[in-house]
């Protein structure tokens, strides 16, 4: 059956972009994924469980959804008027200021954090150790917001017809502060691939730097992975091979879909809407909270992520896959045509799209992190929209 999808994927990848020449578009993206994935997992010496039933046919009725919705949207959306929004410089130079002052704070509170709890030789694993641990007792408190601020503020530049490569190279390096600080793997992916992204769409670089730069990232987060892990003299942990990563960080996601239980949630949507559920909880209108991260599972590799379909699978059973991938279809593919259409707001925002379309195959960023989202959409209105009190003062608006 798995042999049977990829050759399904592979040739509805081809003929879709025979149809539209395009990498970057949600079904591309998509189909390219799980093709890839799924070939990995046919090839490779990965030593996991096989796959469960349910997994196969939750992956068929998403990718139906996500790919037919998200082309068709993009095929019959009616776009009437491109708007194109002139960016606010004042706006951009407040956030960037306190962005310089807050981020290299953060970064030394967060080091002297780390030696303070062991060596030098130990620095990298106890800056991890002391941002997914909560016993550490250490917080980047509200300054682990601004990452999204640095993260648009990214965006923003890449996105000028003339880049200033000093203050891009200012903001690129905040935001290797912030993946430095937290030794998140998916922070320098985010800045890796939306930049290749707004590159791209500026015709200022081709595929195949953003191919051998692929190439390189997974490397990177290879060496990462083991230098984060290993602590030299205790022992605690040792570090992994090439296929032991490729194993616990490309595959796993998808054996580990096979422990979940449809329409096991407690309360309605609260895998999918952890967000509001833990808002709800500090604001005293439930009890219940939602764990920030799930149990582990063997497979054998312990993990505790299972694929962008395991939230929906979870609280909504195989219907819930359908719907939201349909509904992930017509967002992503309504944004990506406004974007093609030339609004650059539209572009901005489909370049944080992609980060989710291409994690799909390890776990959900859309809707479980819906606050990232909302983060991101104030922080590009605020970088383009001139607030003015002044009632002859014309507010900066699109052209």
């Amino acid at each position: 059956m798995i042999i049977a999808l990829v050759v399904t994927f592979v040739l509805a990848w081809a003929f879709l972009f025979y149809l539209y020449r395009d990498v970057f578009s949600p079904w591309s993206v998509t189909l390219g994924v799980w093709s890839v994935i799924l070939f990995m997992y046919l090839t490779l010496n990965h030593e996991l469980y096989a796959v469960s039933d349910q997994f196969v046919i939750c992956l068929i009725l998403w990718v139906v959804g996500l790919v037919s919705t998200s082309f068709l949207t993009f095929r019959f959306l009616p776009v009437r008027k491109v708007v194109v929004w002139q960016p606010c410089e004042t706006n951009i130079n407040i956030l960037t200021a306190i962005s310089a002052l807050l981020v290299p704070y953060m970064c030394y509170k967060t080091v002297m954090f780390a030696l303070s709890n062991g060596s030098v030789v130990e620095l990298v694993y106890n800056i991890r150790q002391q941002t997914v641990d909560d016993s550490y007792g250490f917080s980047l408190g509200p300054v682990r917001y601004f990452v999204f601020v640095v993260y648009v503020l990214l965006l923003v530049e890449l996105d000028r017809k003339k880049i200033n490569r000093w203050r891009l190279a200012l903001v690129f390096f905040m935001g290797l502060m912030f993946f430095f600080c937290t030794m998140a793997k998916v922070i320098f992916f985010m800045l890796f691939l939306s930049s290749f992204y707004m590159l791209y769409t500026r015709r200022r670089i081709s595929l195949k730097p953003i191919a051998i730069a692929s190439v390189v990232f997974f490397f990177f987060g290879f060496v990462l992975t083991n230098v984060r892990t290993f602590v030299s003299d205790s022992g605690v942990e040792e570090g992994m091979t090439v296929m032991d990563f490729i194993g616990m960080y490309l595959l796993a996601p998808i054996v580990a879909f096979g422990y979940d239980t449809a329409n096991s949630a407690m309360l309605w949507g609260e895998n999918t809407f952890r967000g509001y559920y833990v808002i709800a909880n500090a604001l005293g209108w439930t009890s219940v909270k939602p764990m920030v991260f799930q149990d582990f599972v063997p497979c054998p590799v312990p993990i505790n992520v299972a694929t962008a379909m395991s939230p929906y699978f979870k609280d909504f059973g195989y219907v819930g896959v359908l719907i939201f991938g349909i509904i992930v279809g017509f967002v992503t593919g309504a944004t990506y045509k406004l974007a093609q259409s030339g609004q650059n707001i539209m572009k901005m925002l489909y370049a944080y799209f992609l980060i989710t379309l291409a994690l799909q195959f390890f776990d959900e960023l859309l809707f479980v992190g819906l606050s990232s989202l909302f983060q991101i959409i104030a922080v590009l209105i605020f970088c383009f929209v001139k607030i003015s009190f002044r009632e002859d003062s014309s507010s900066n608006s699109a052209v």
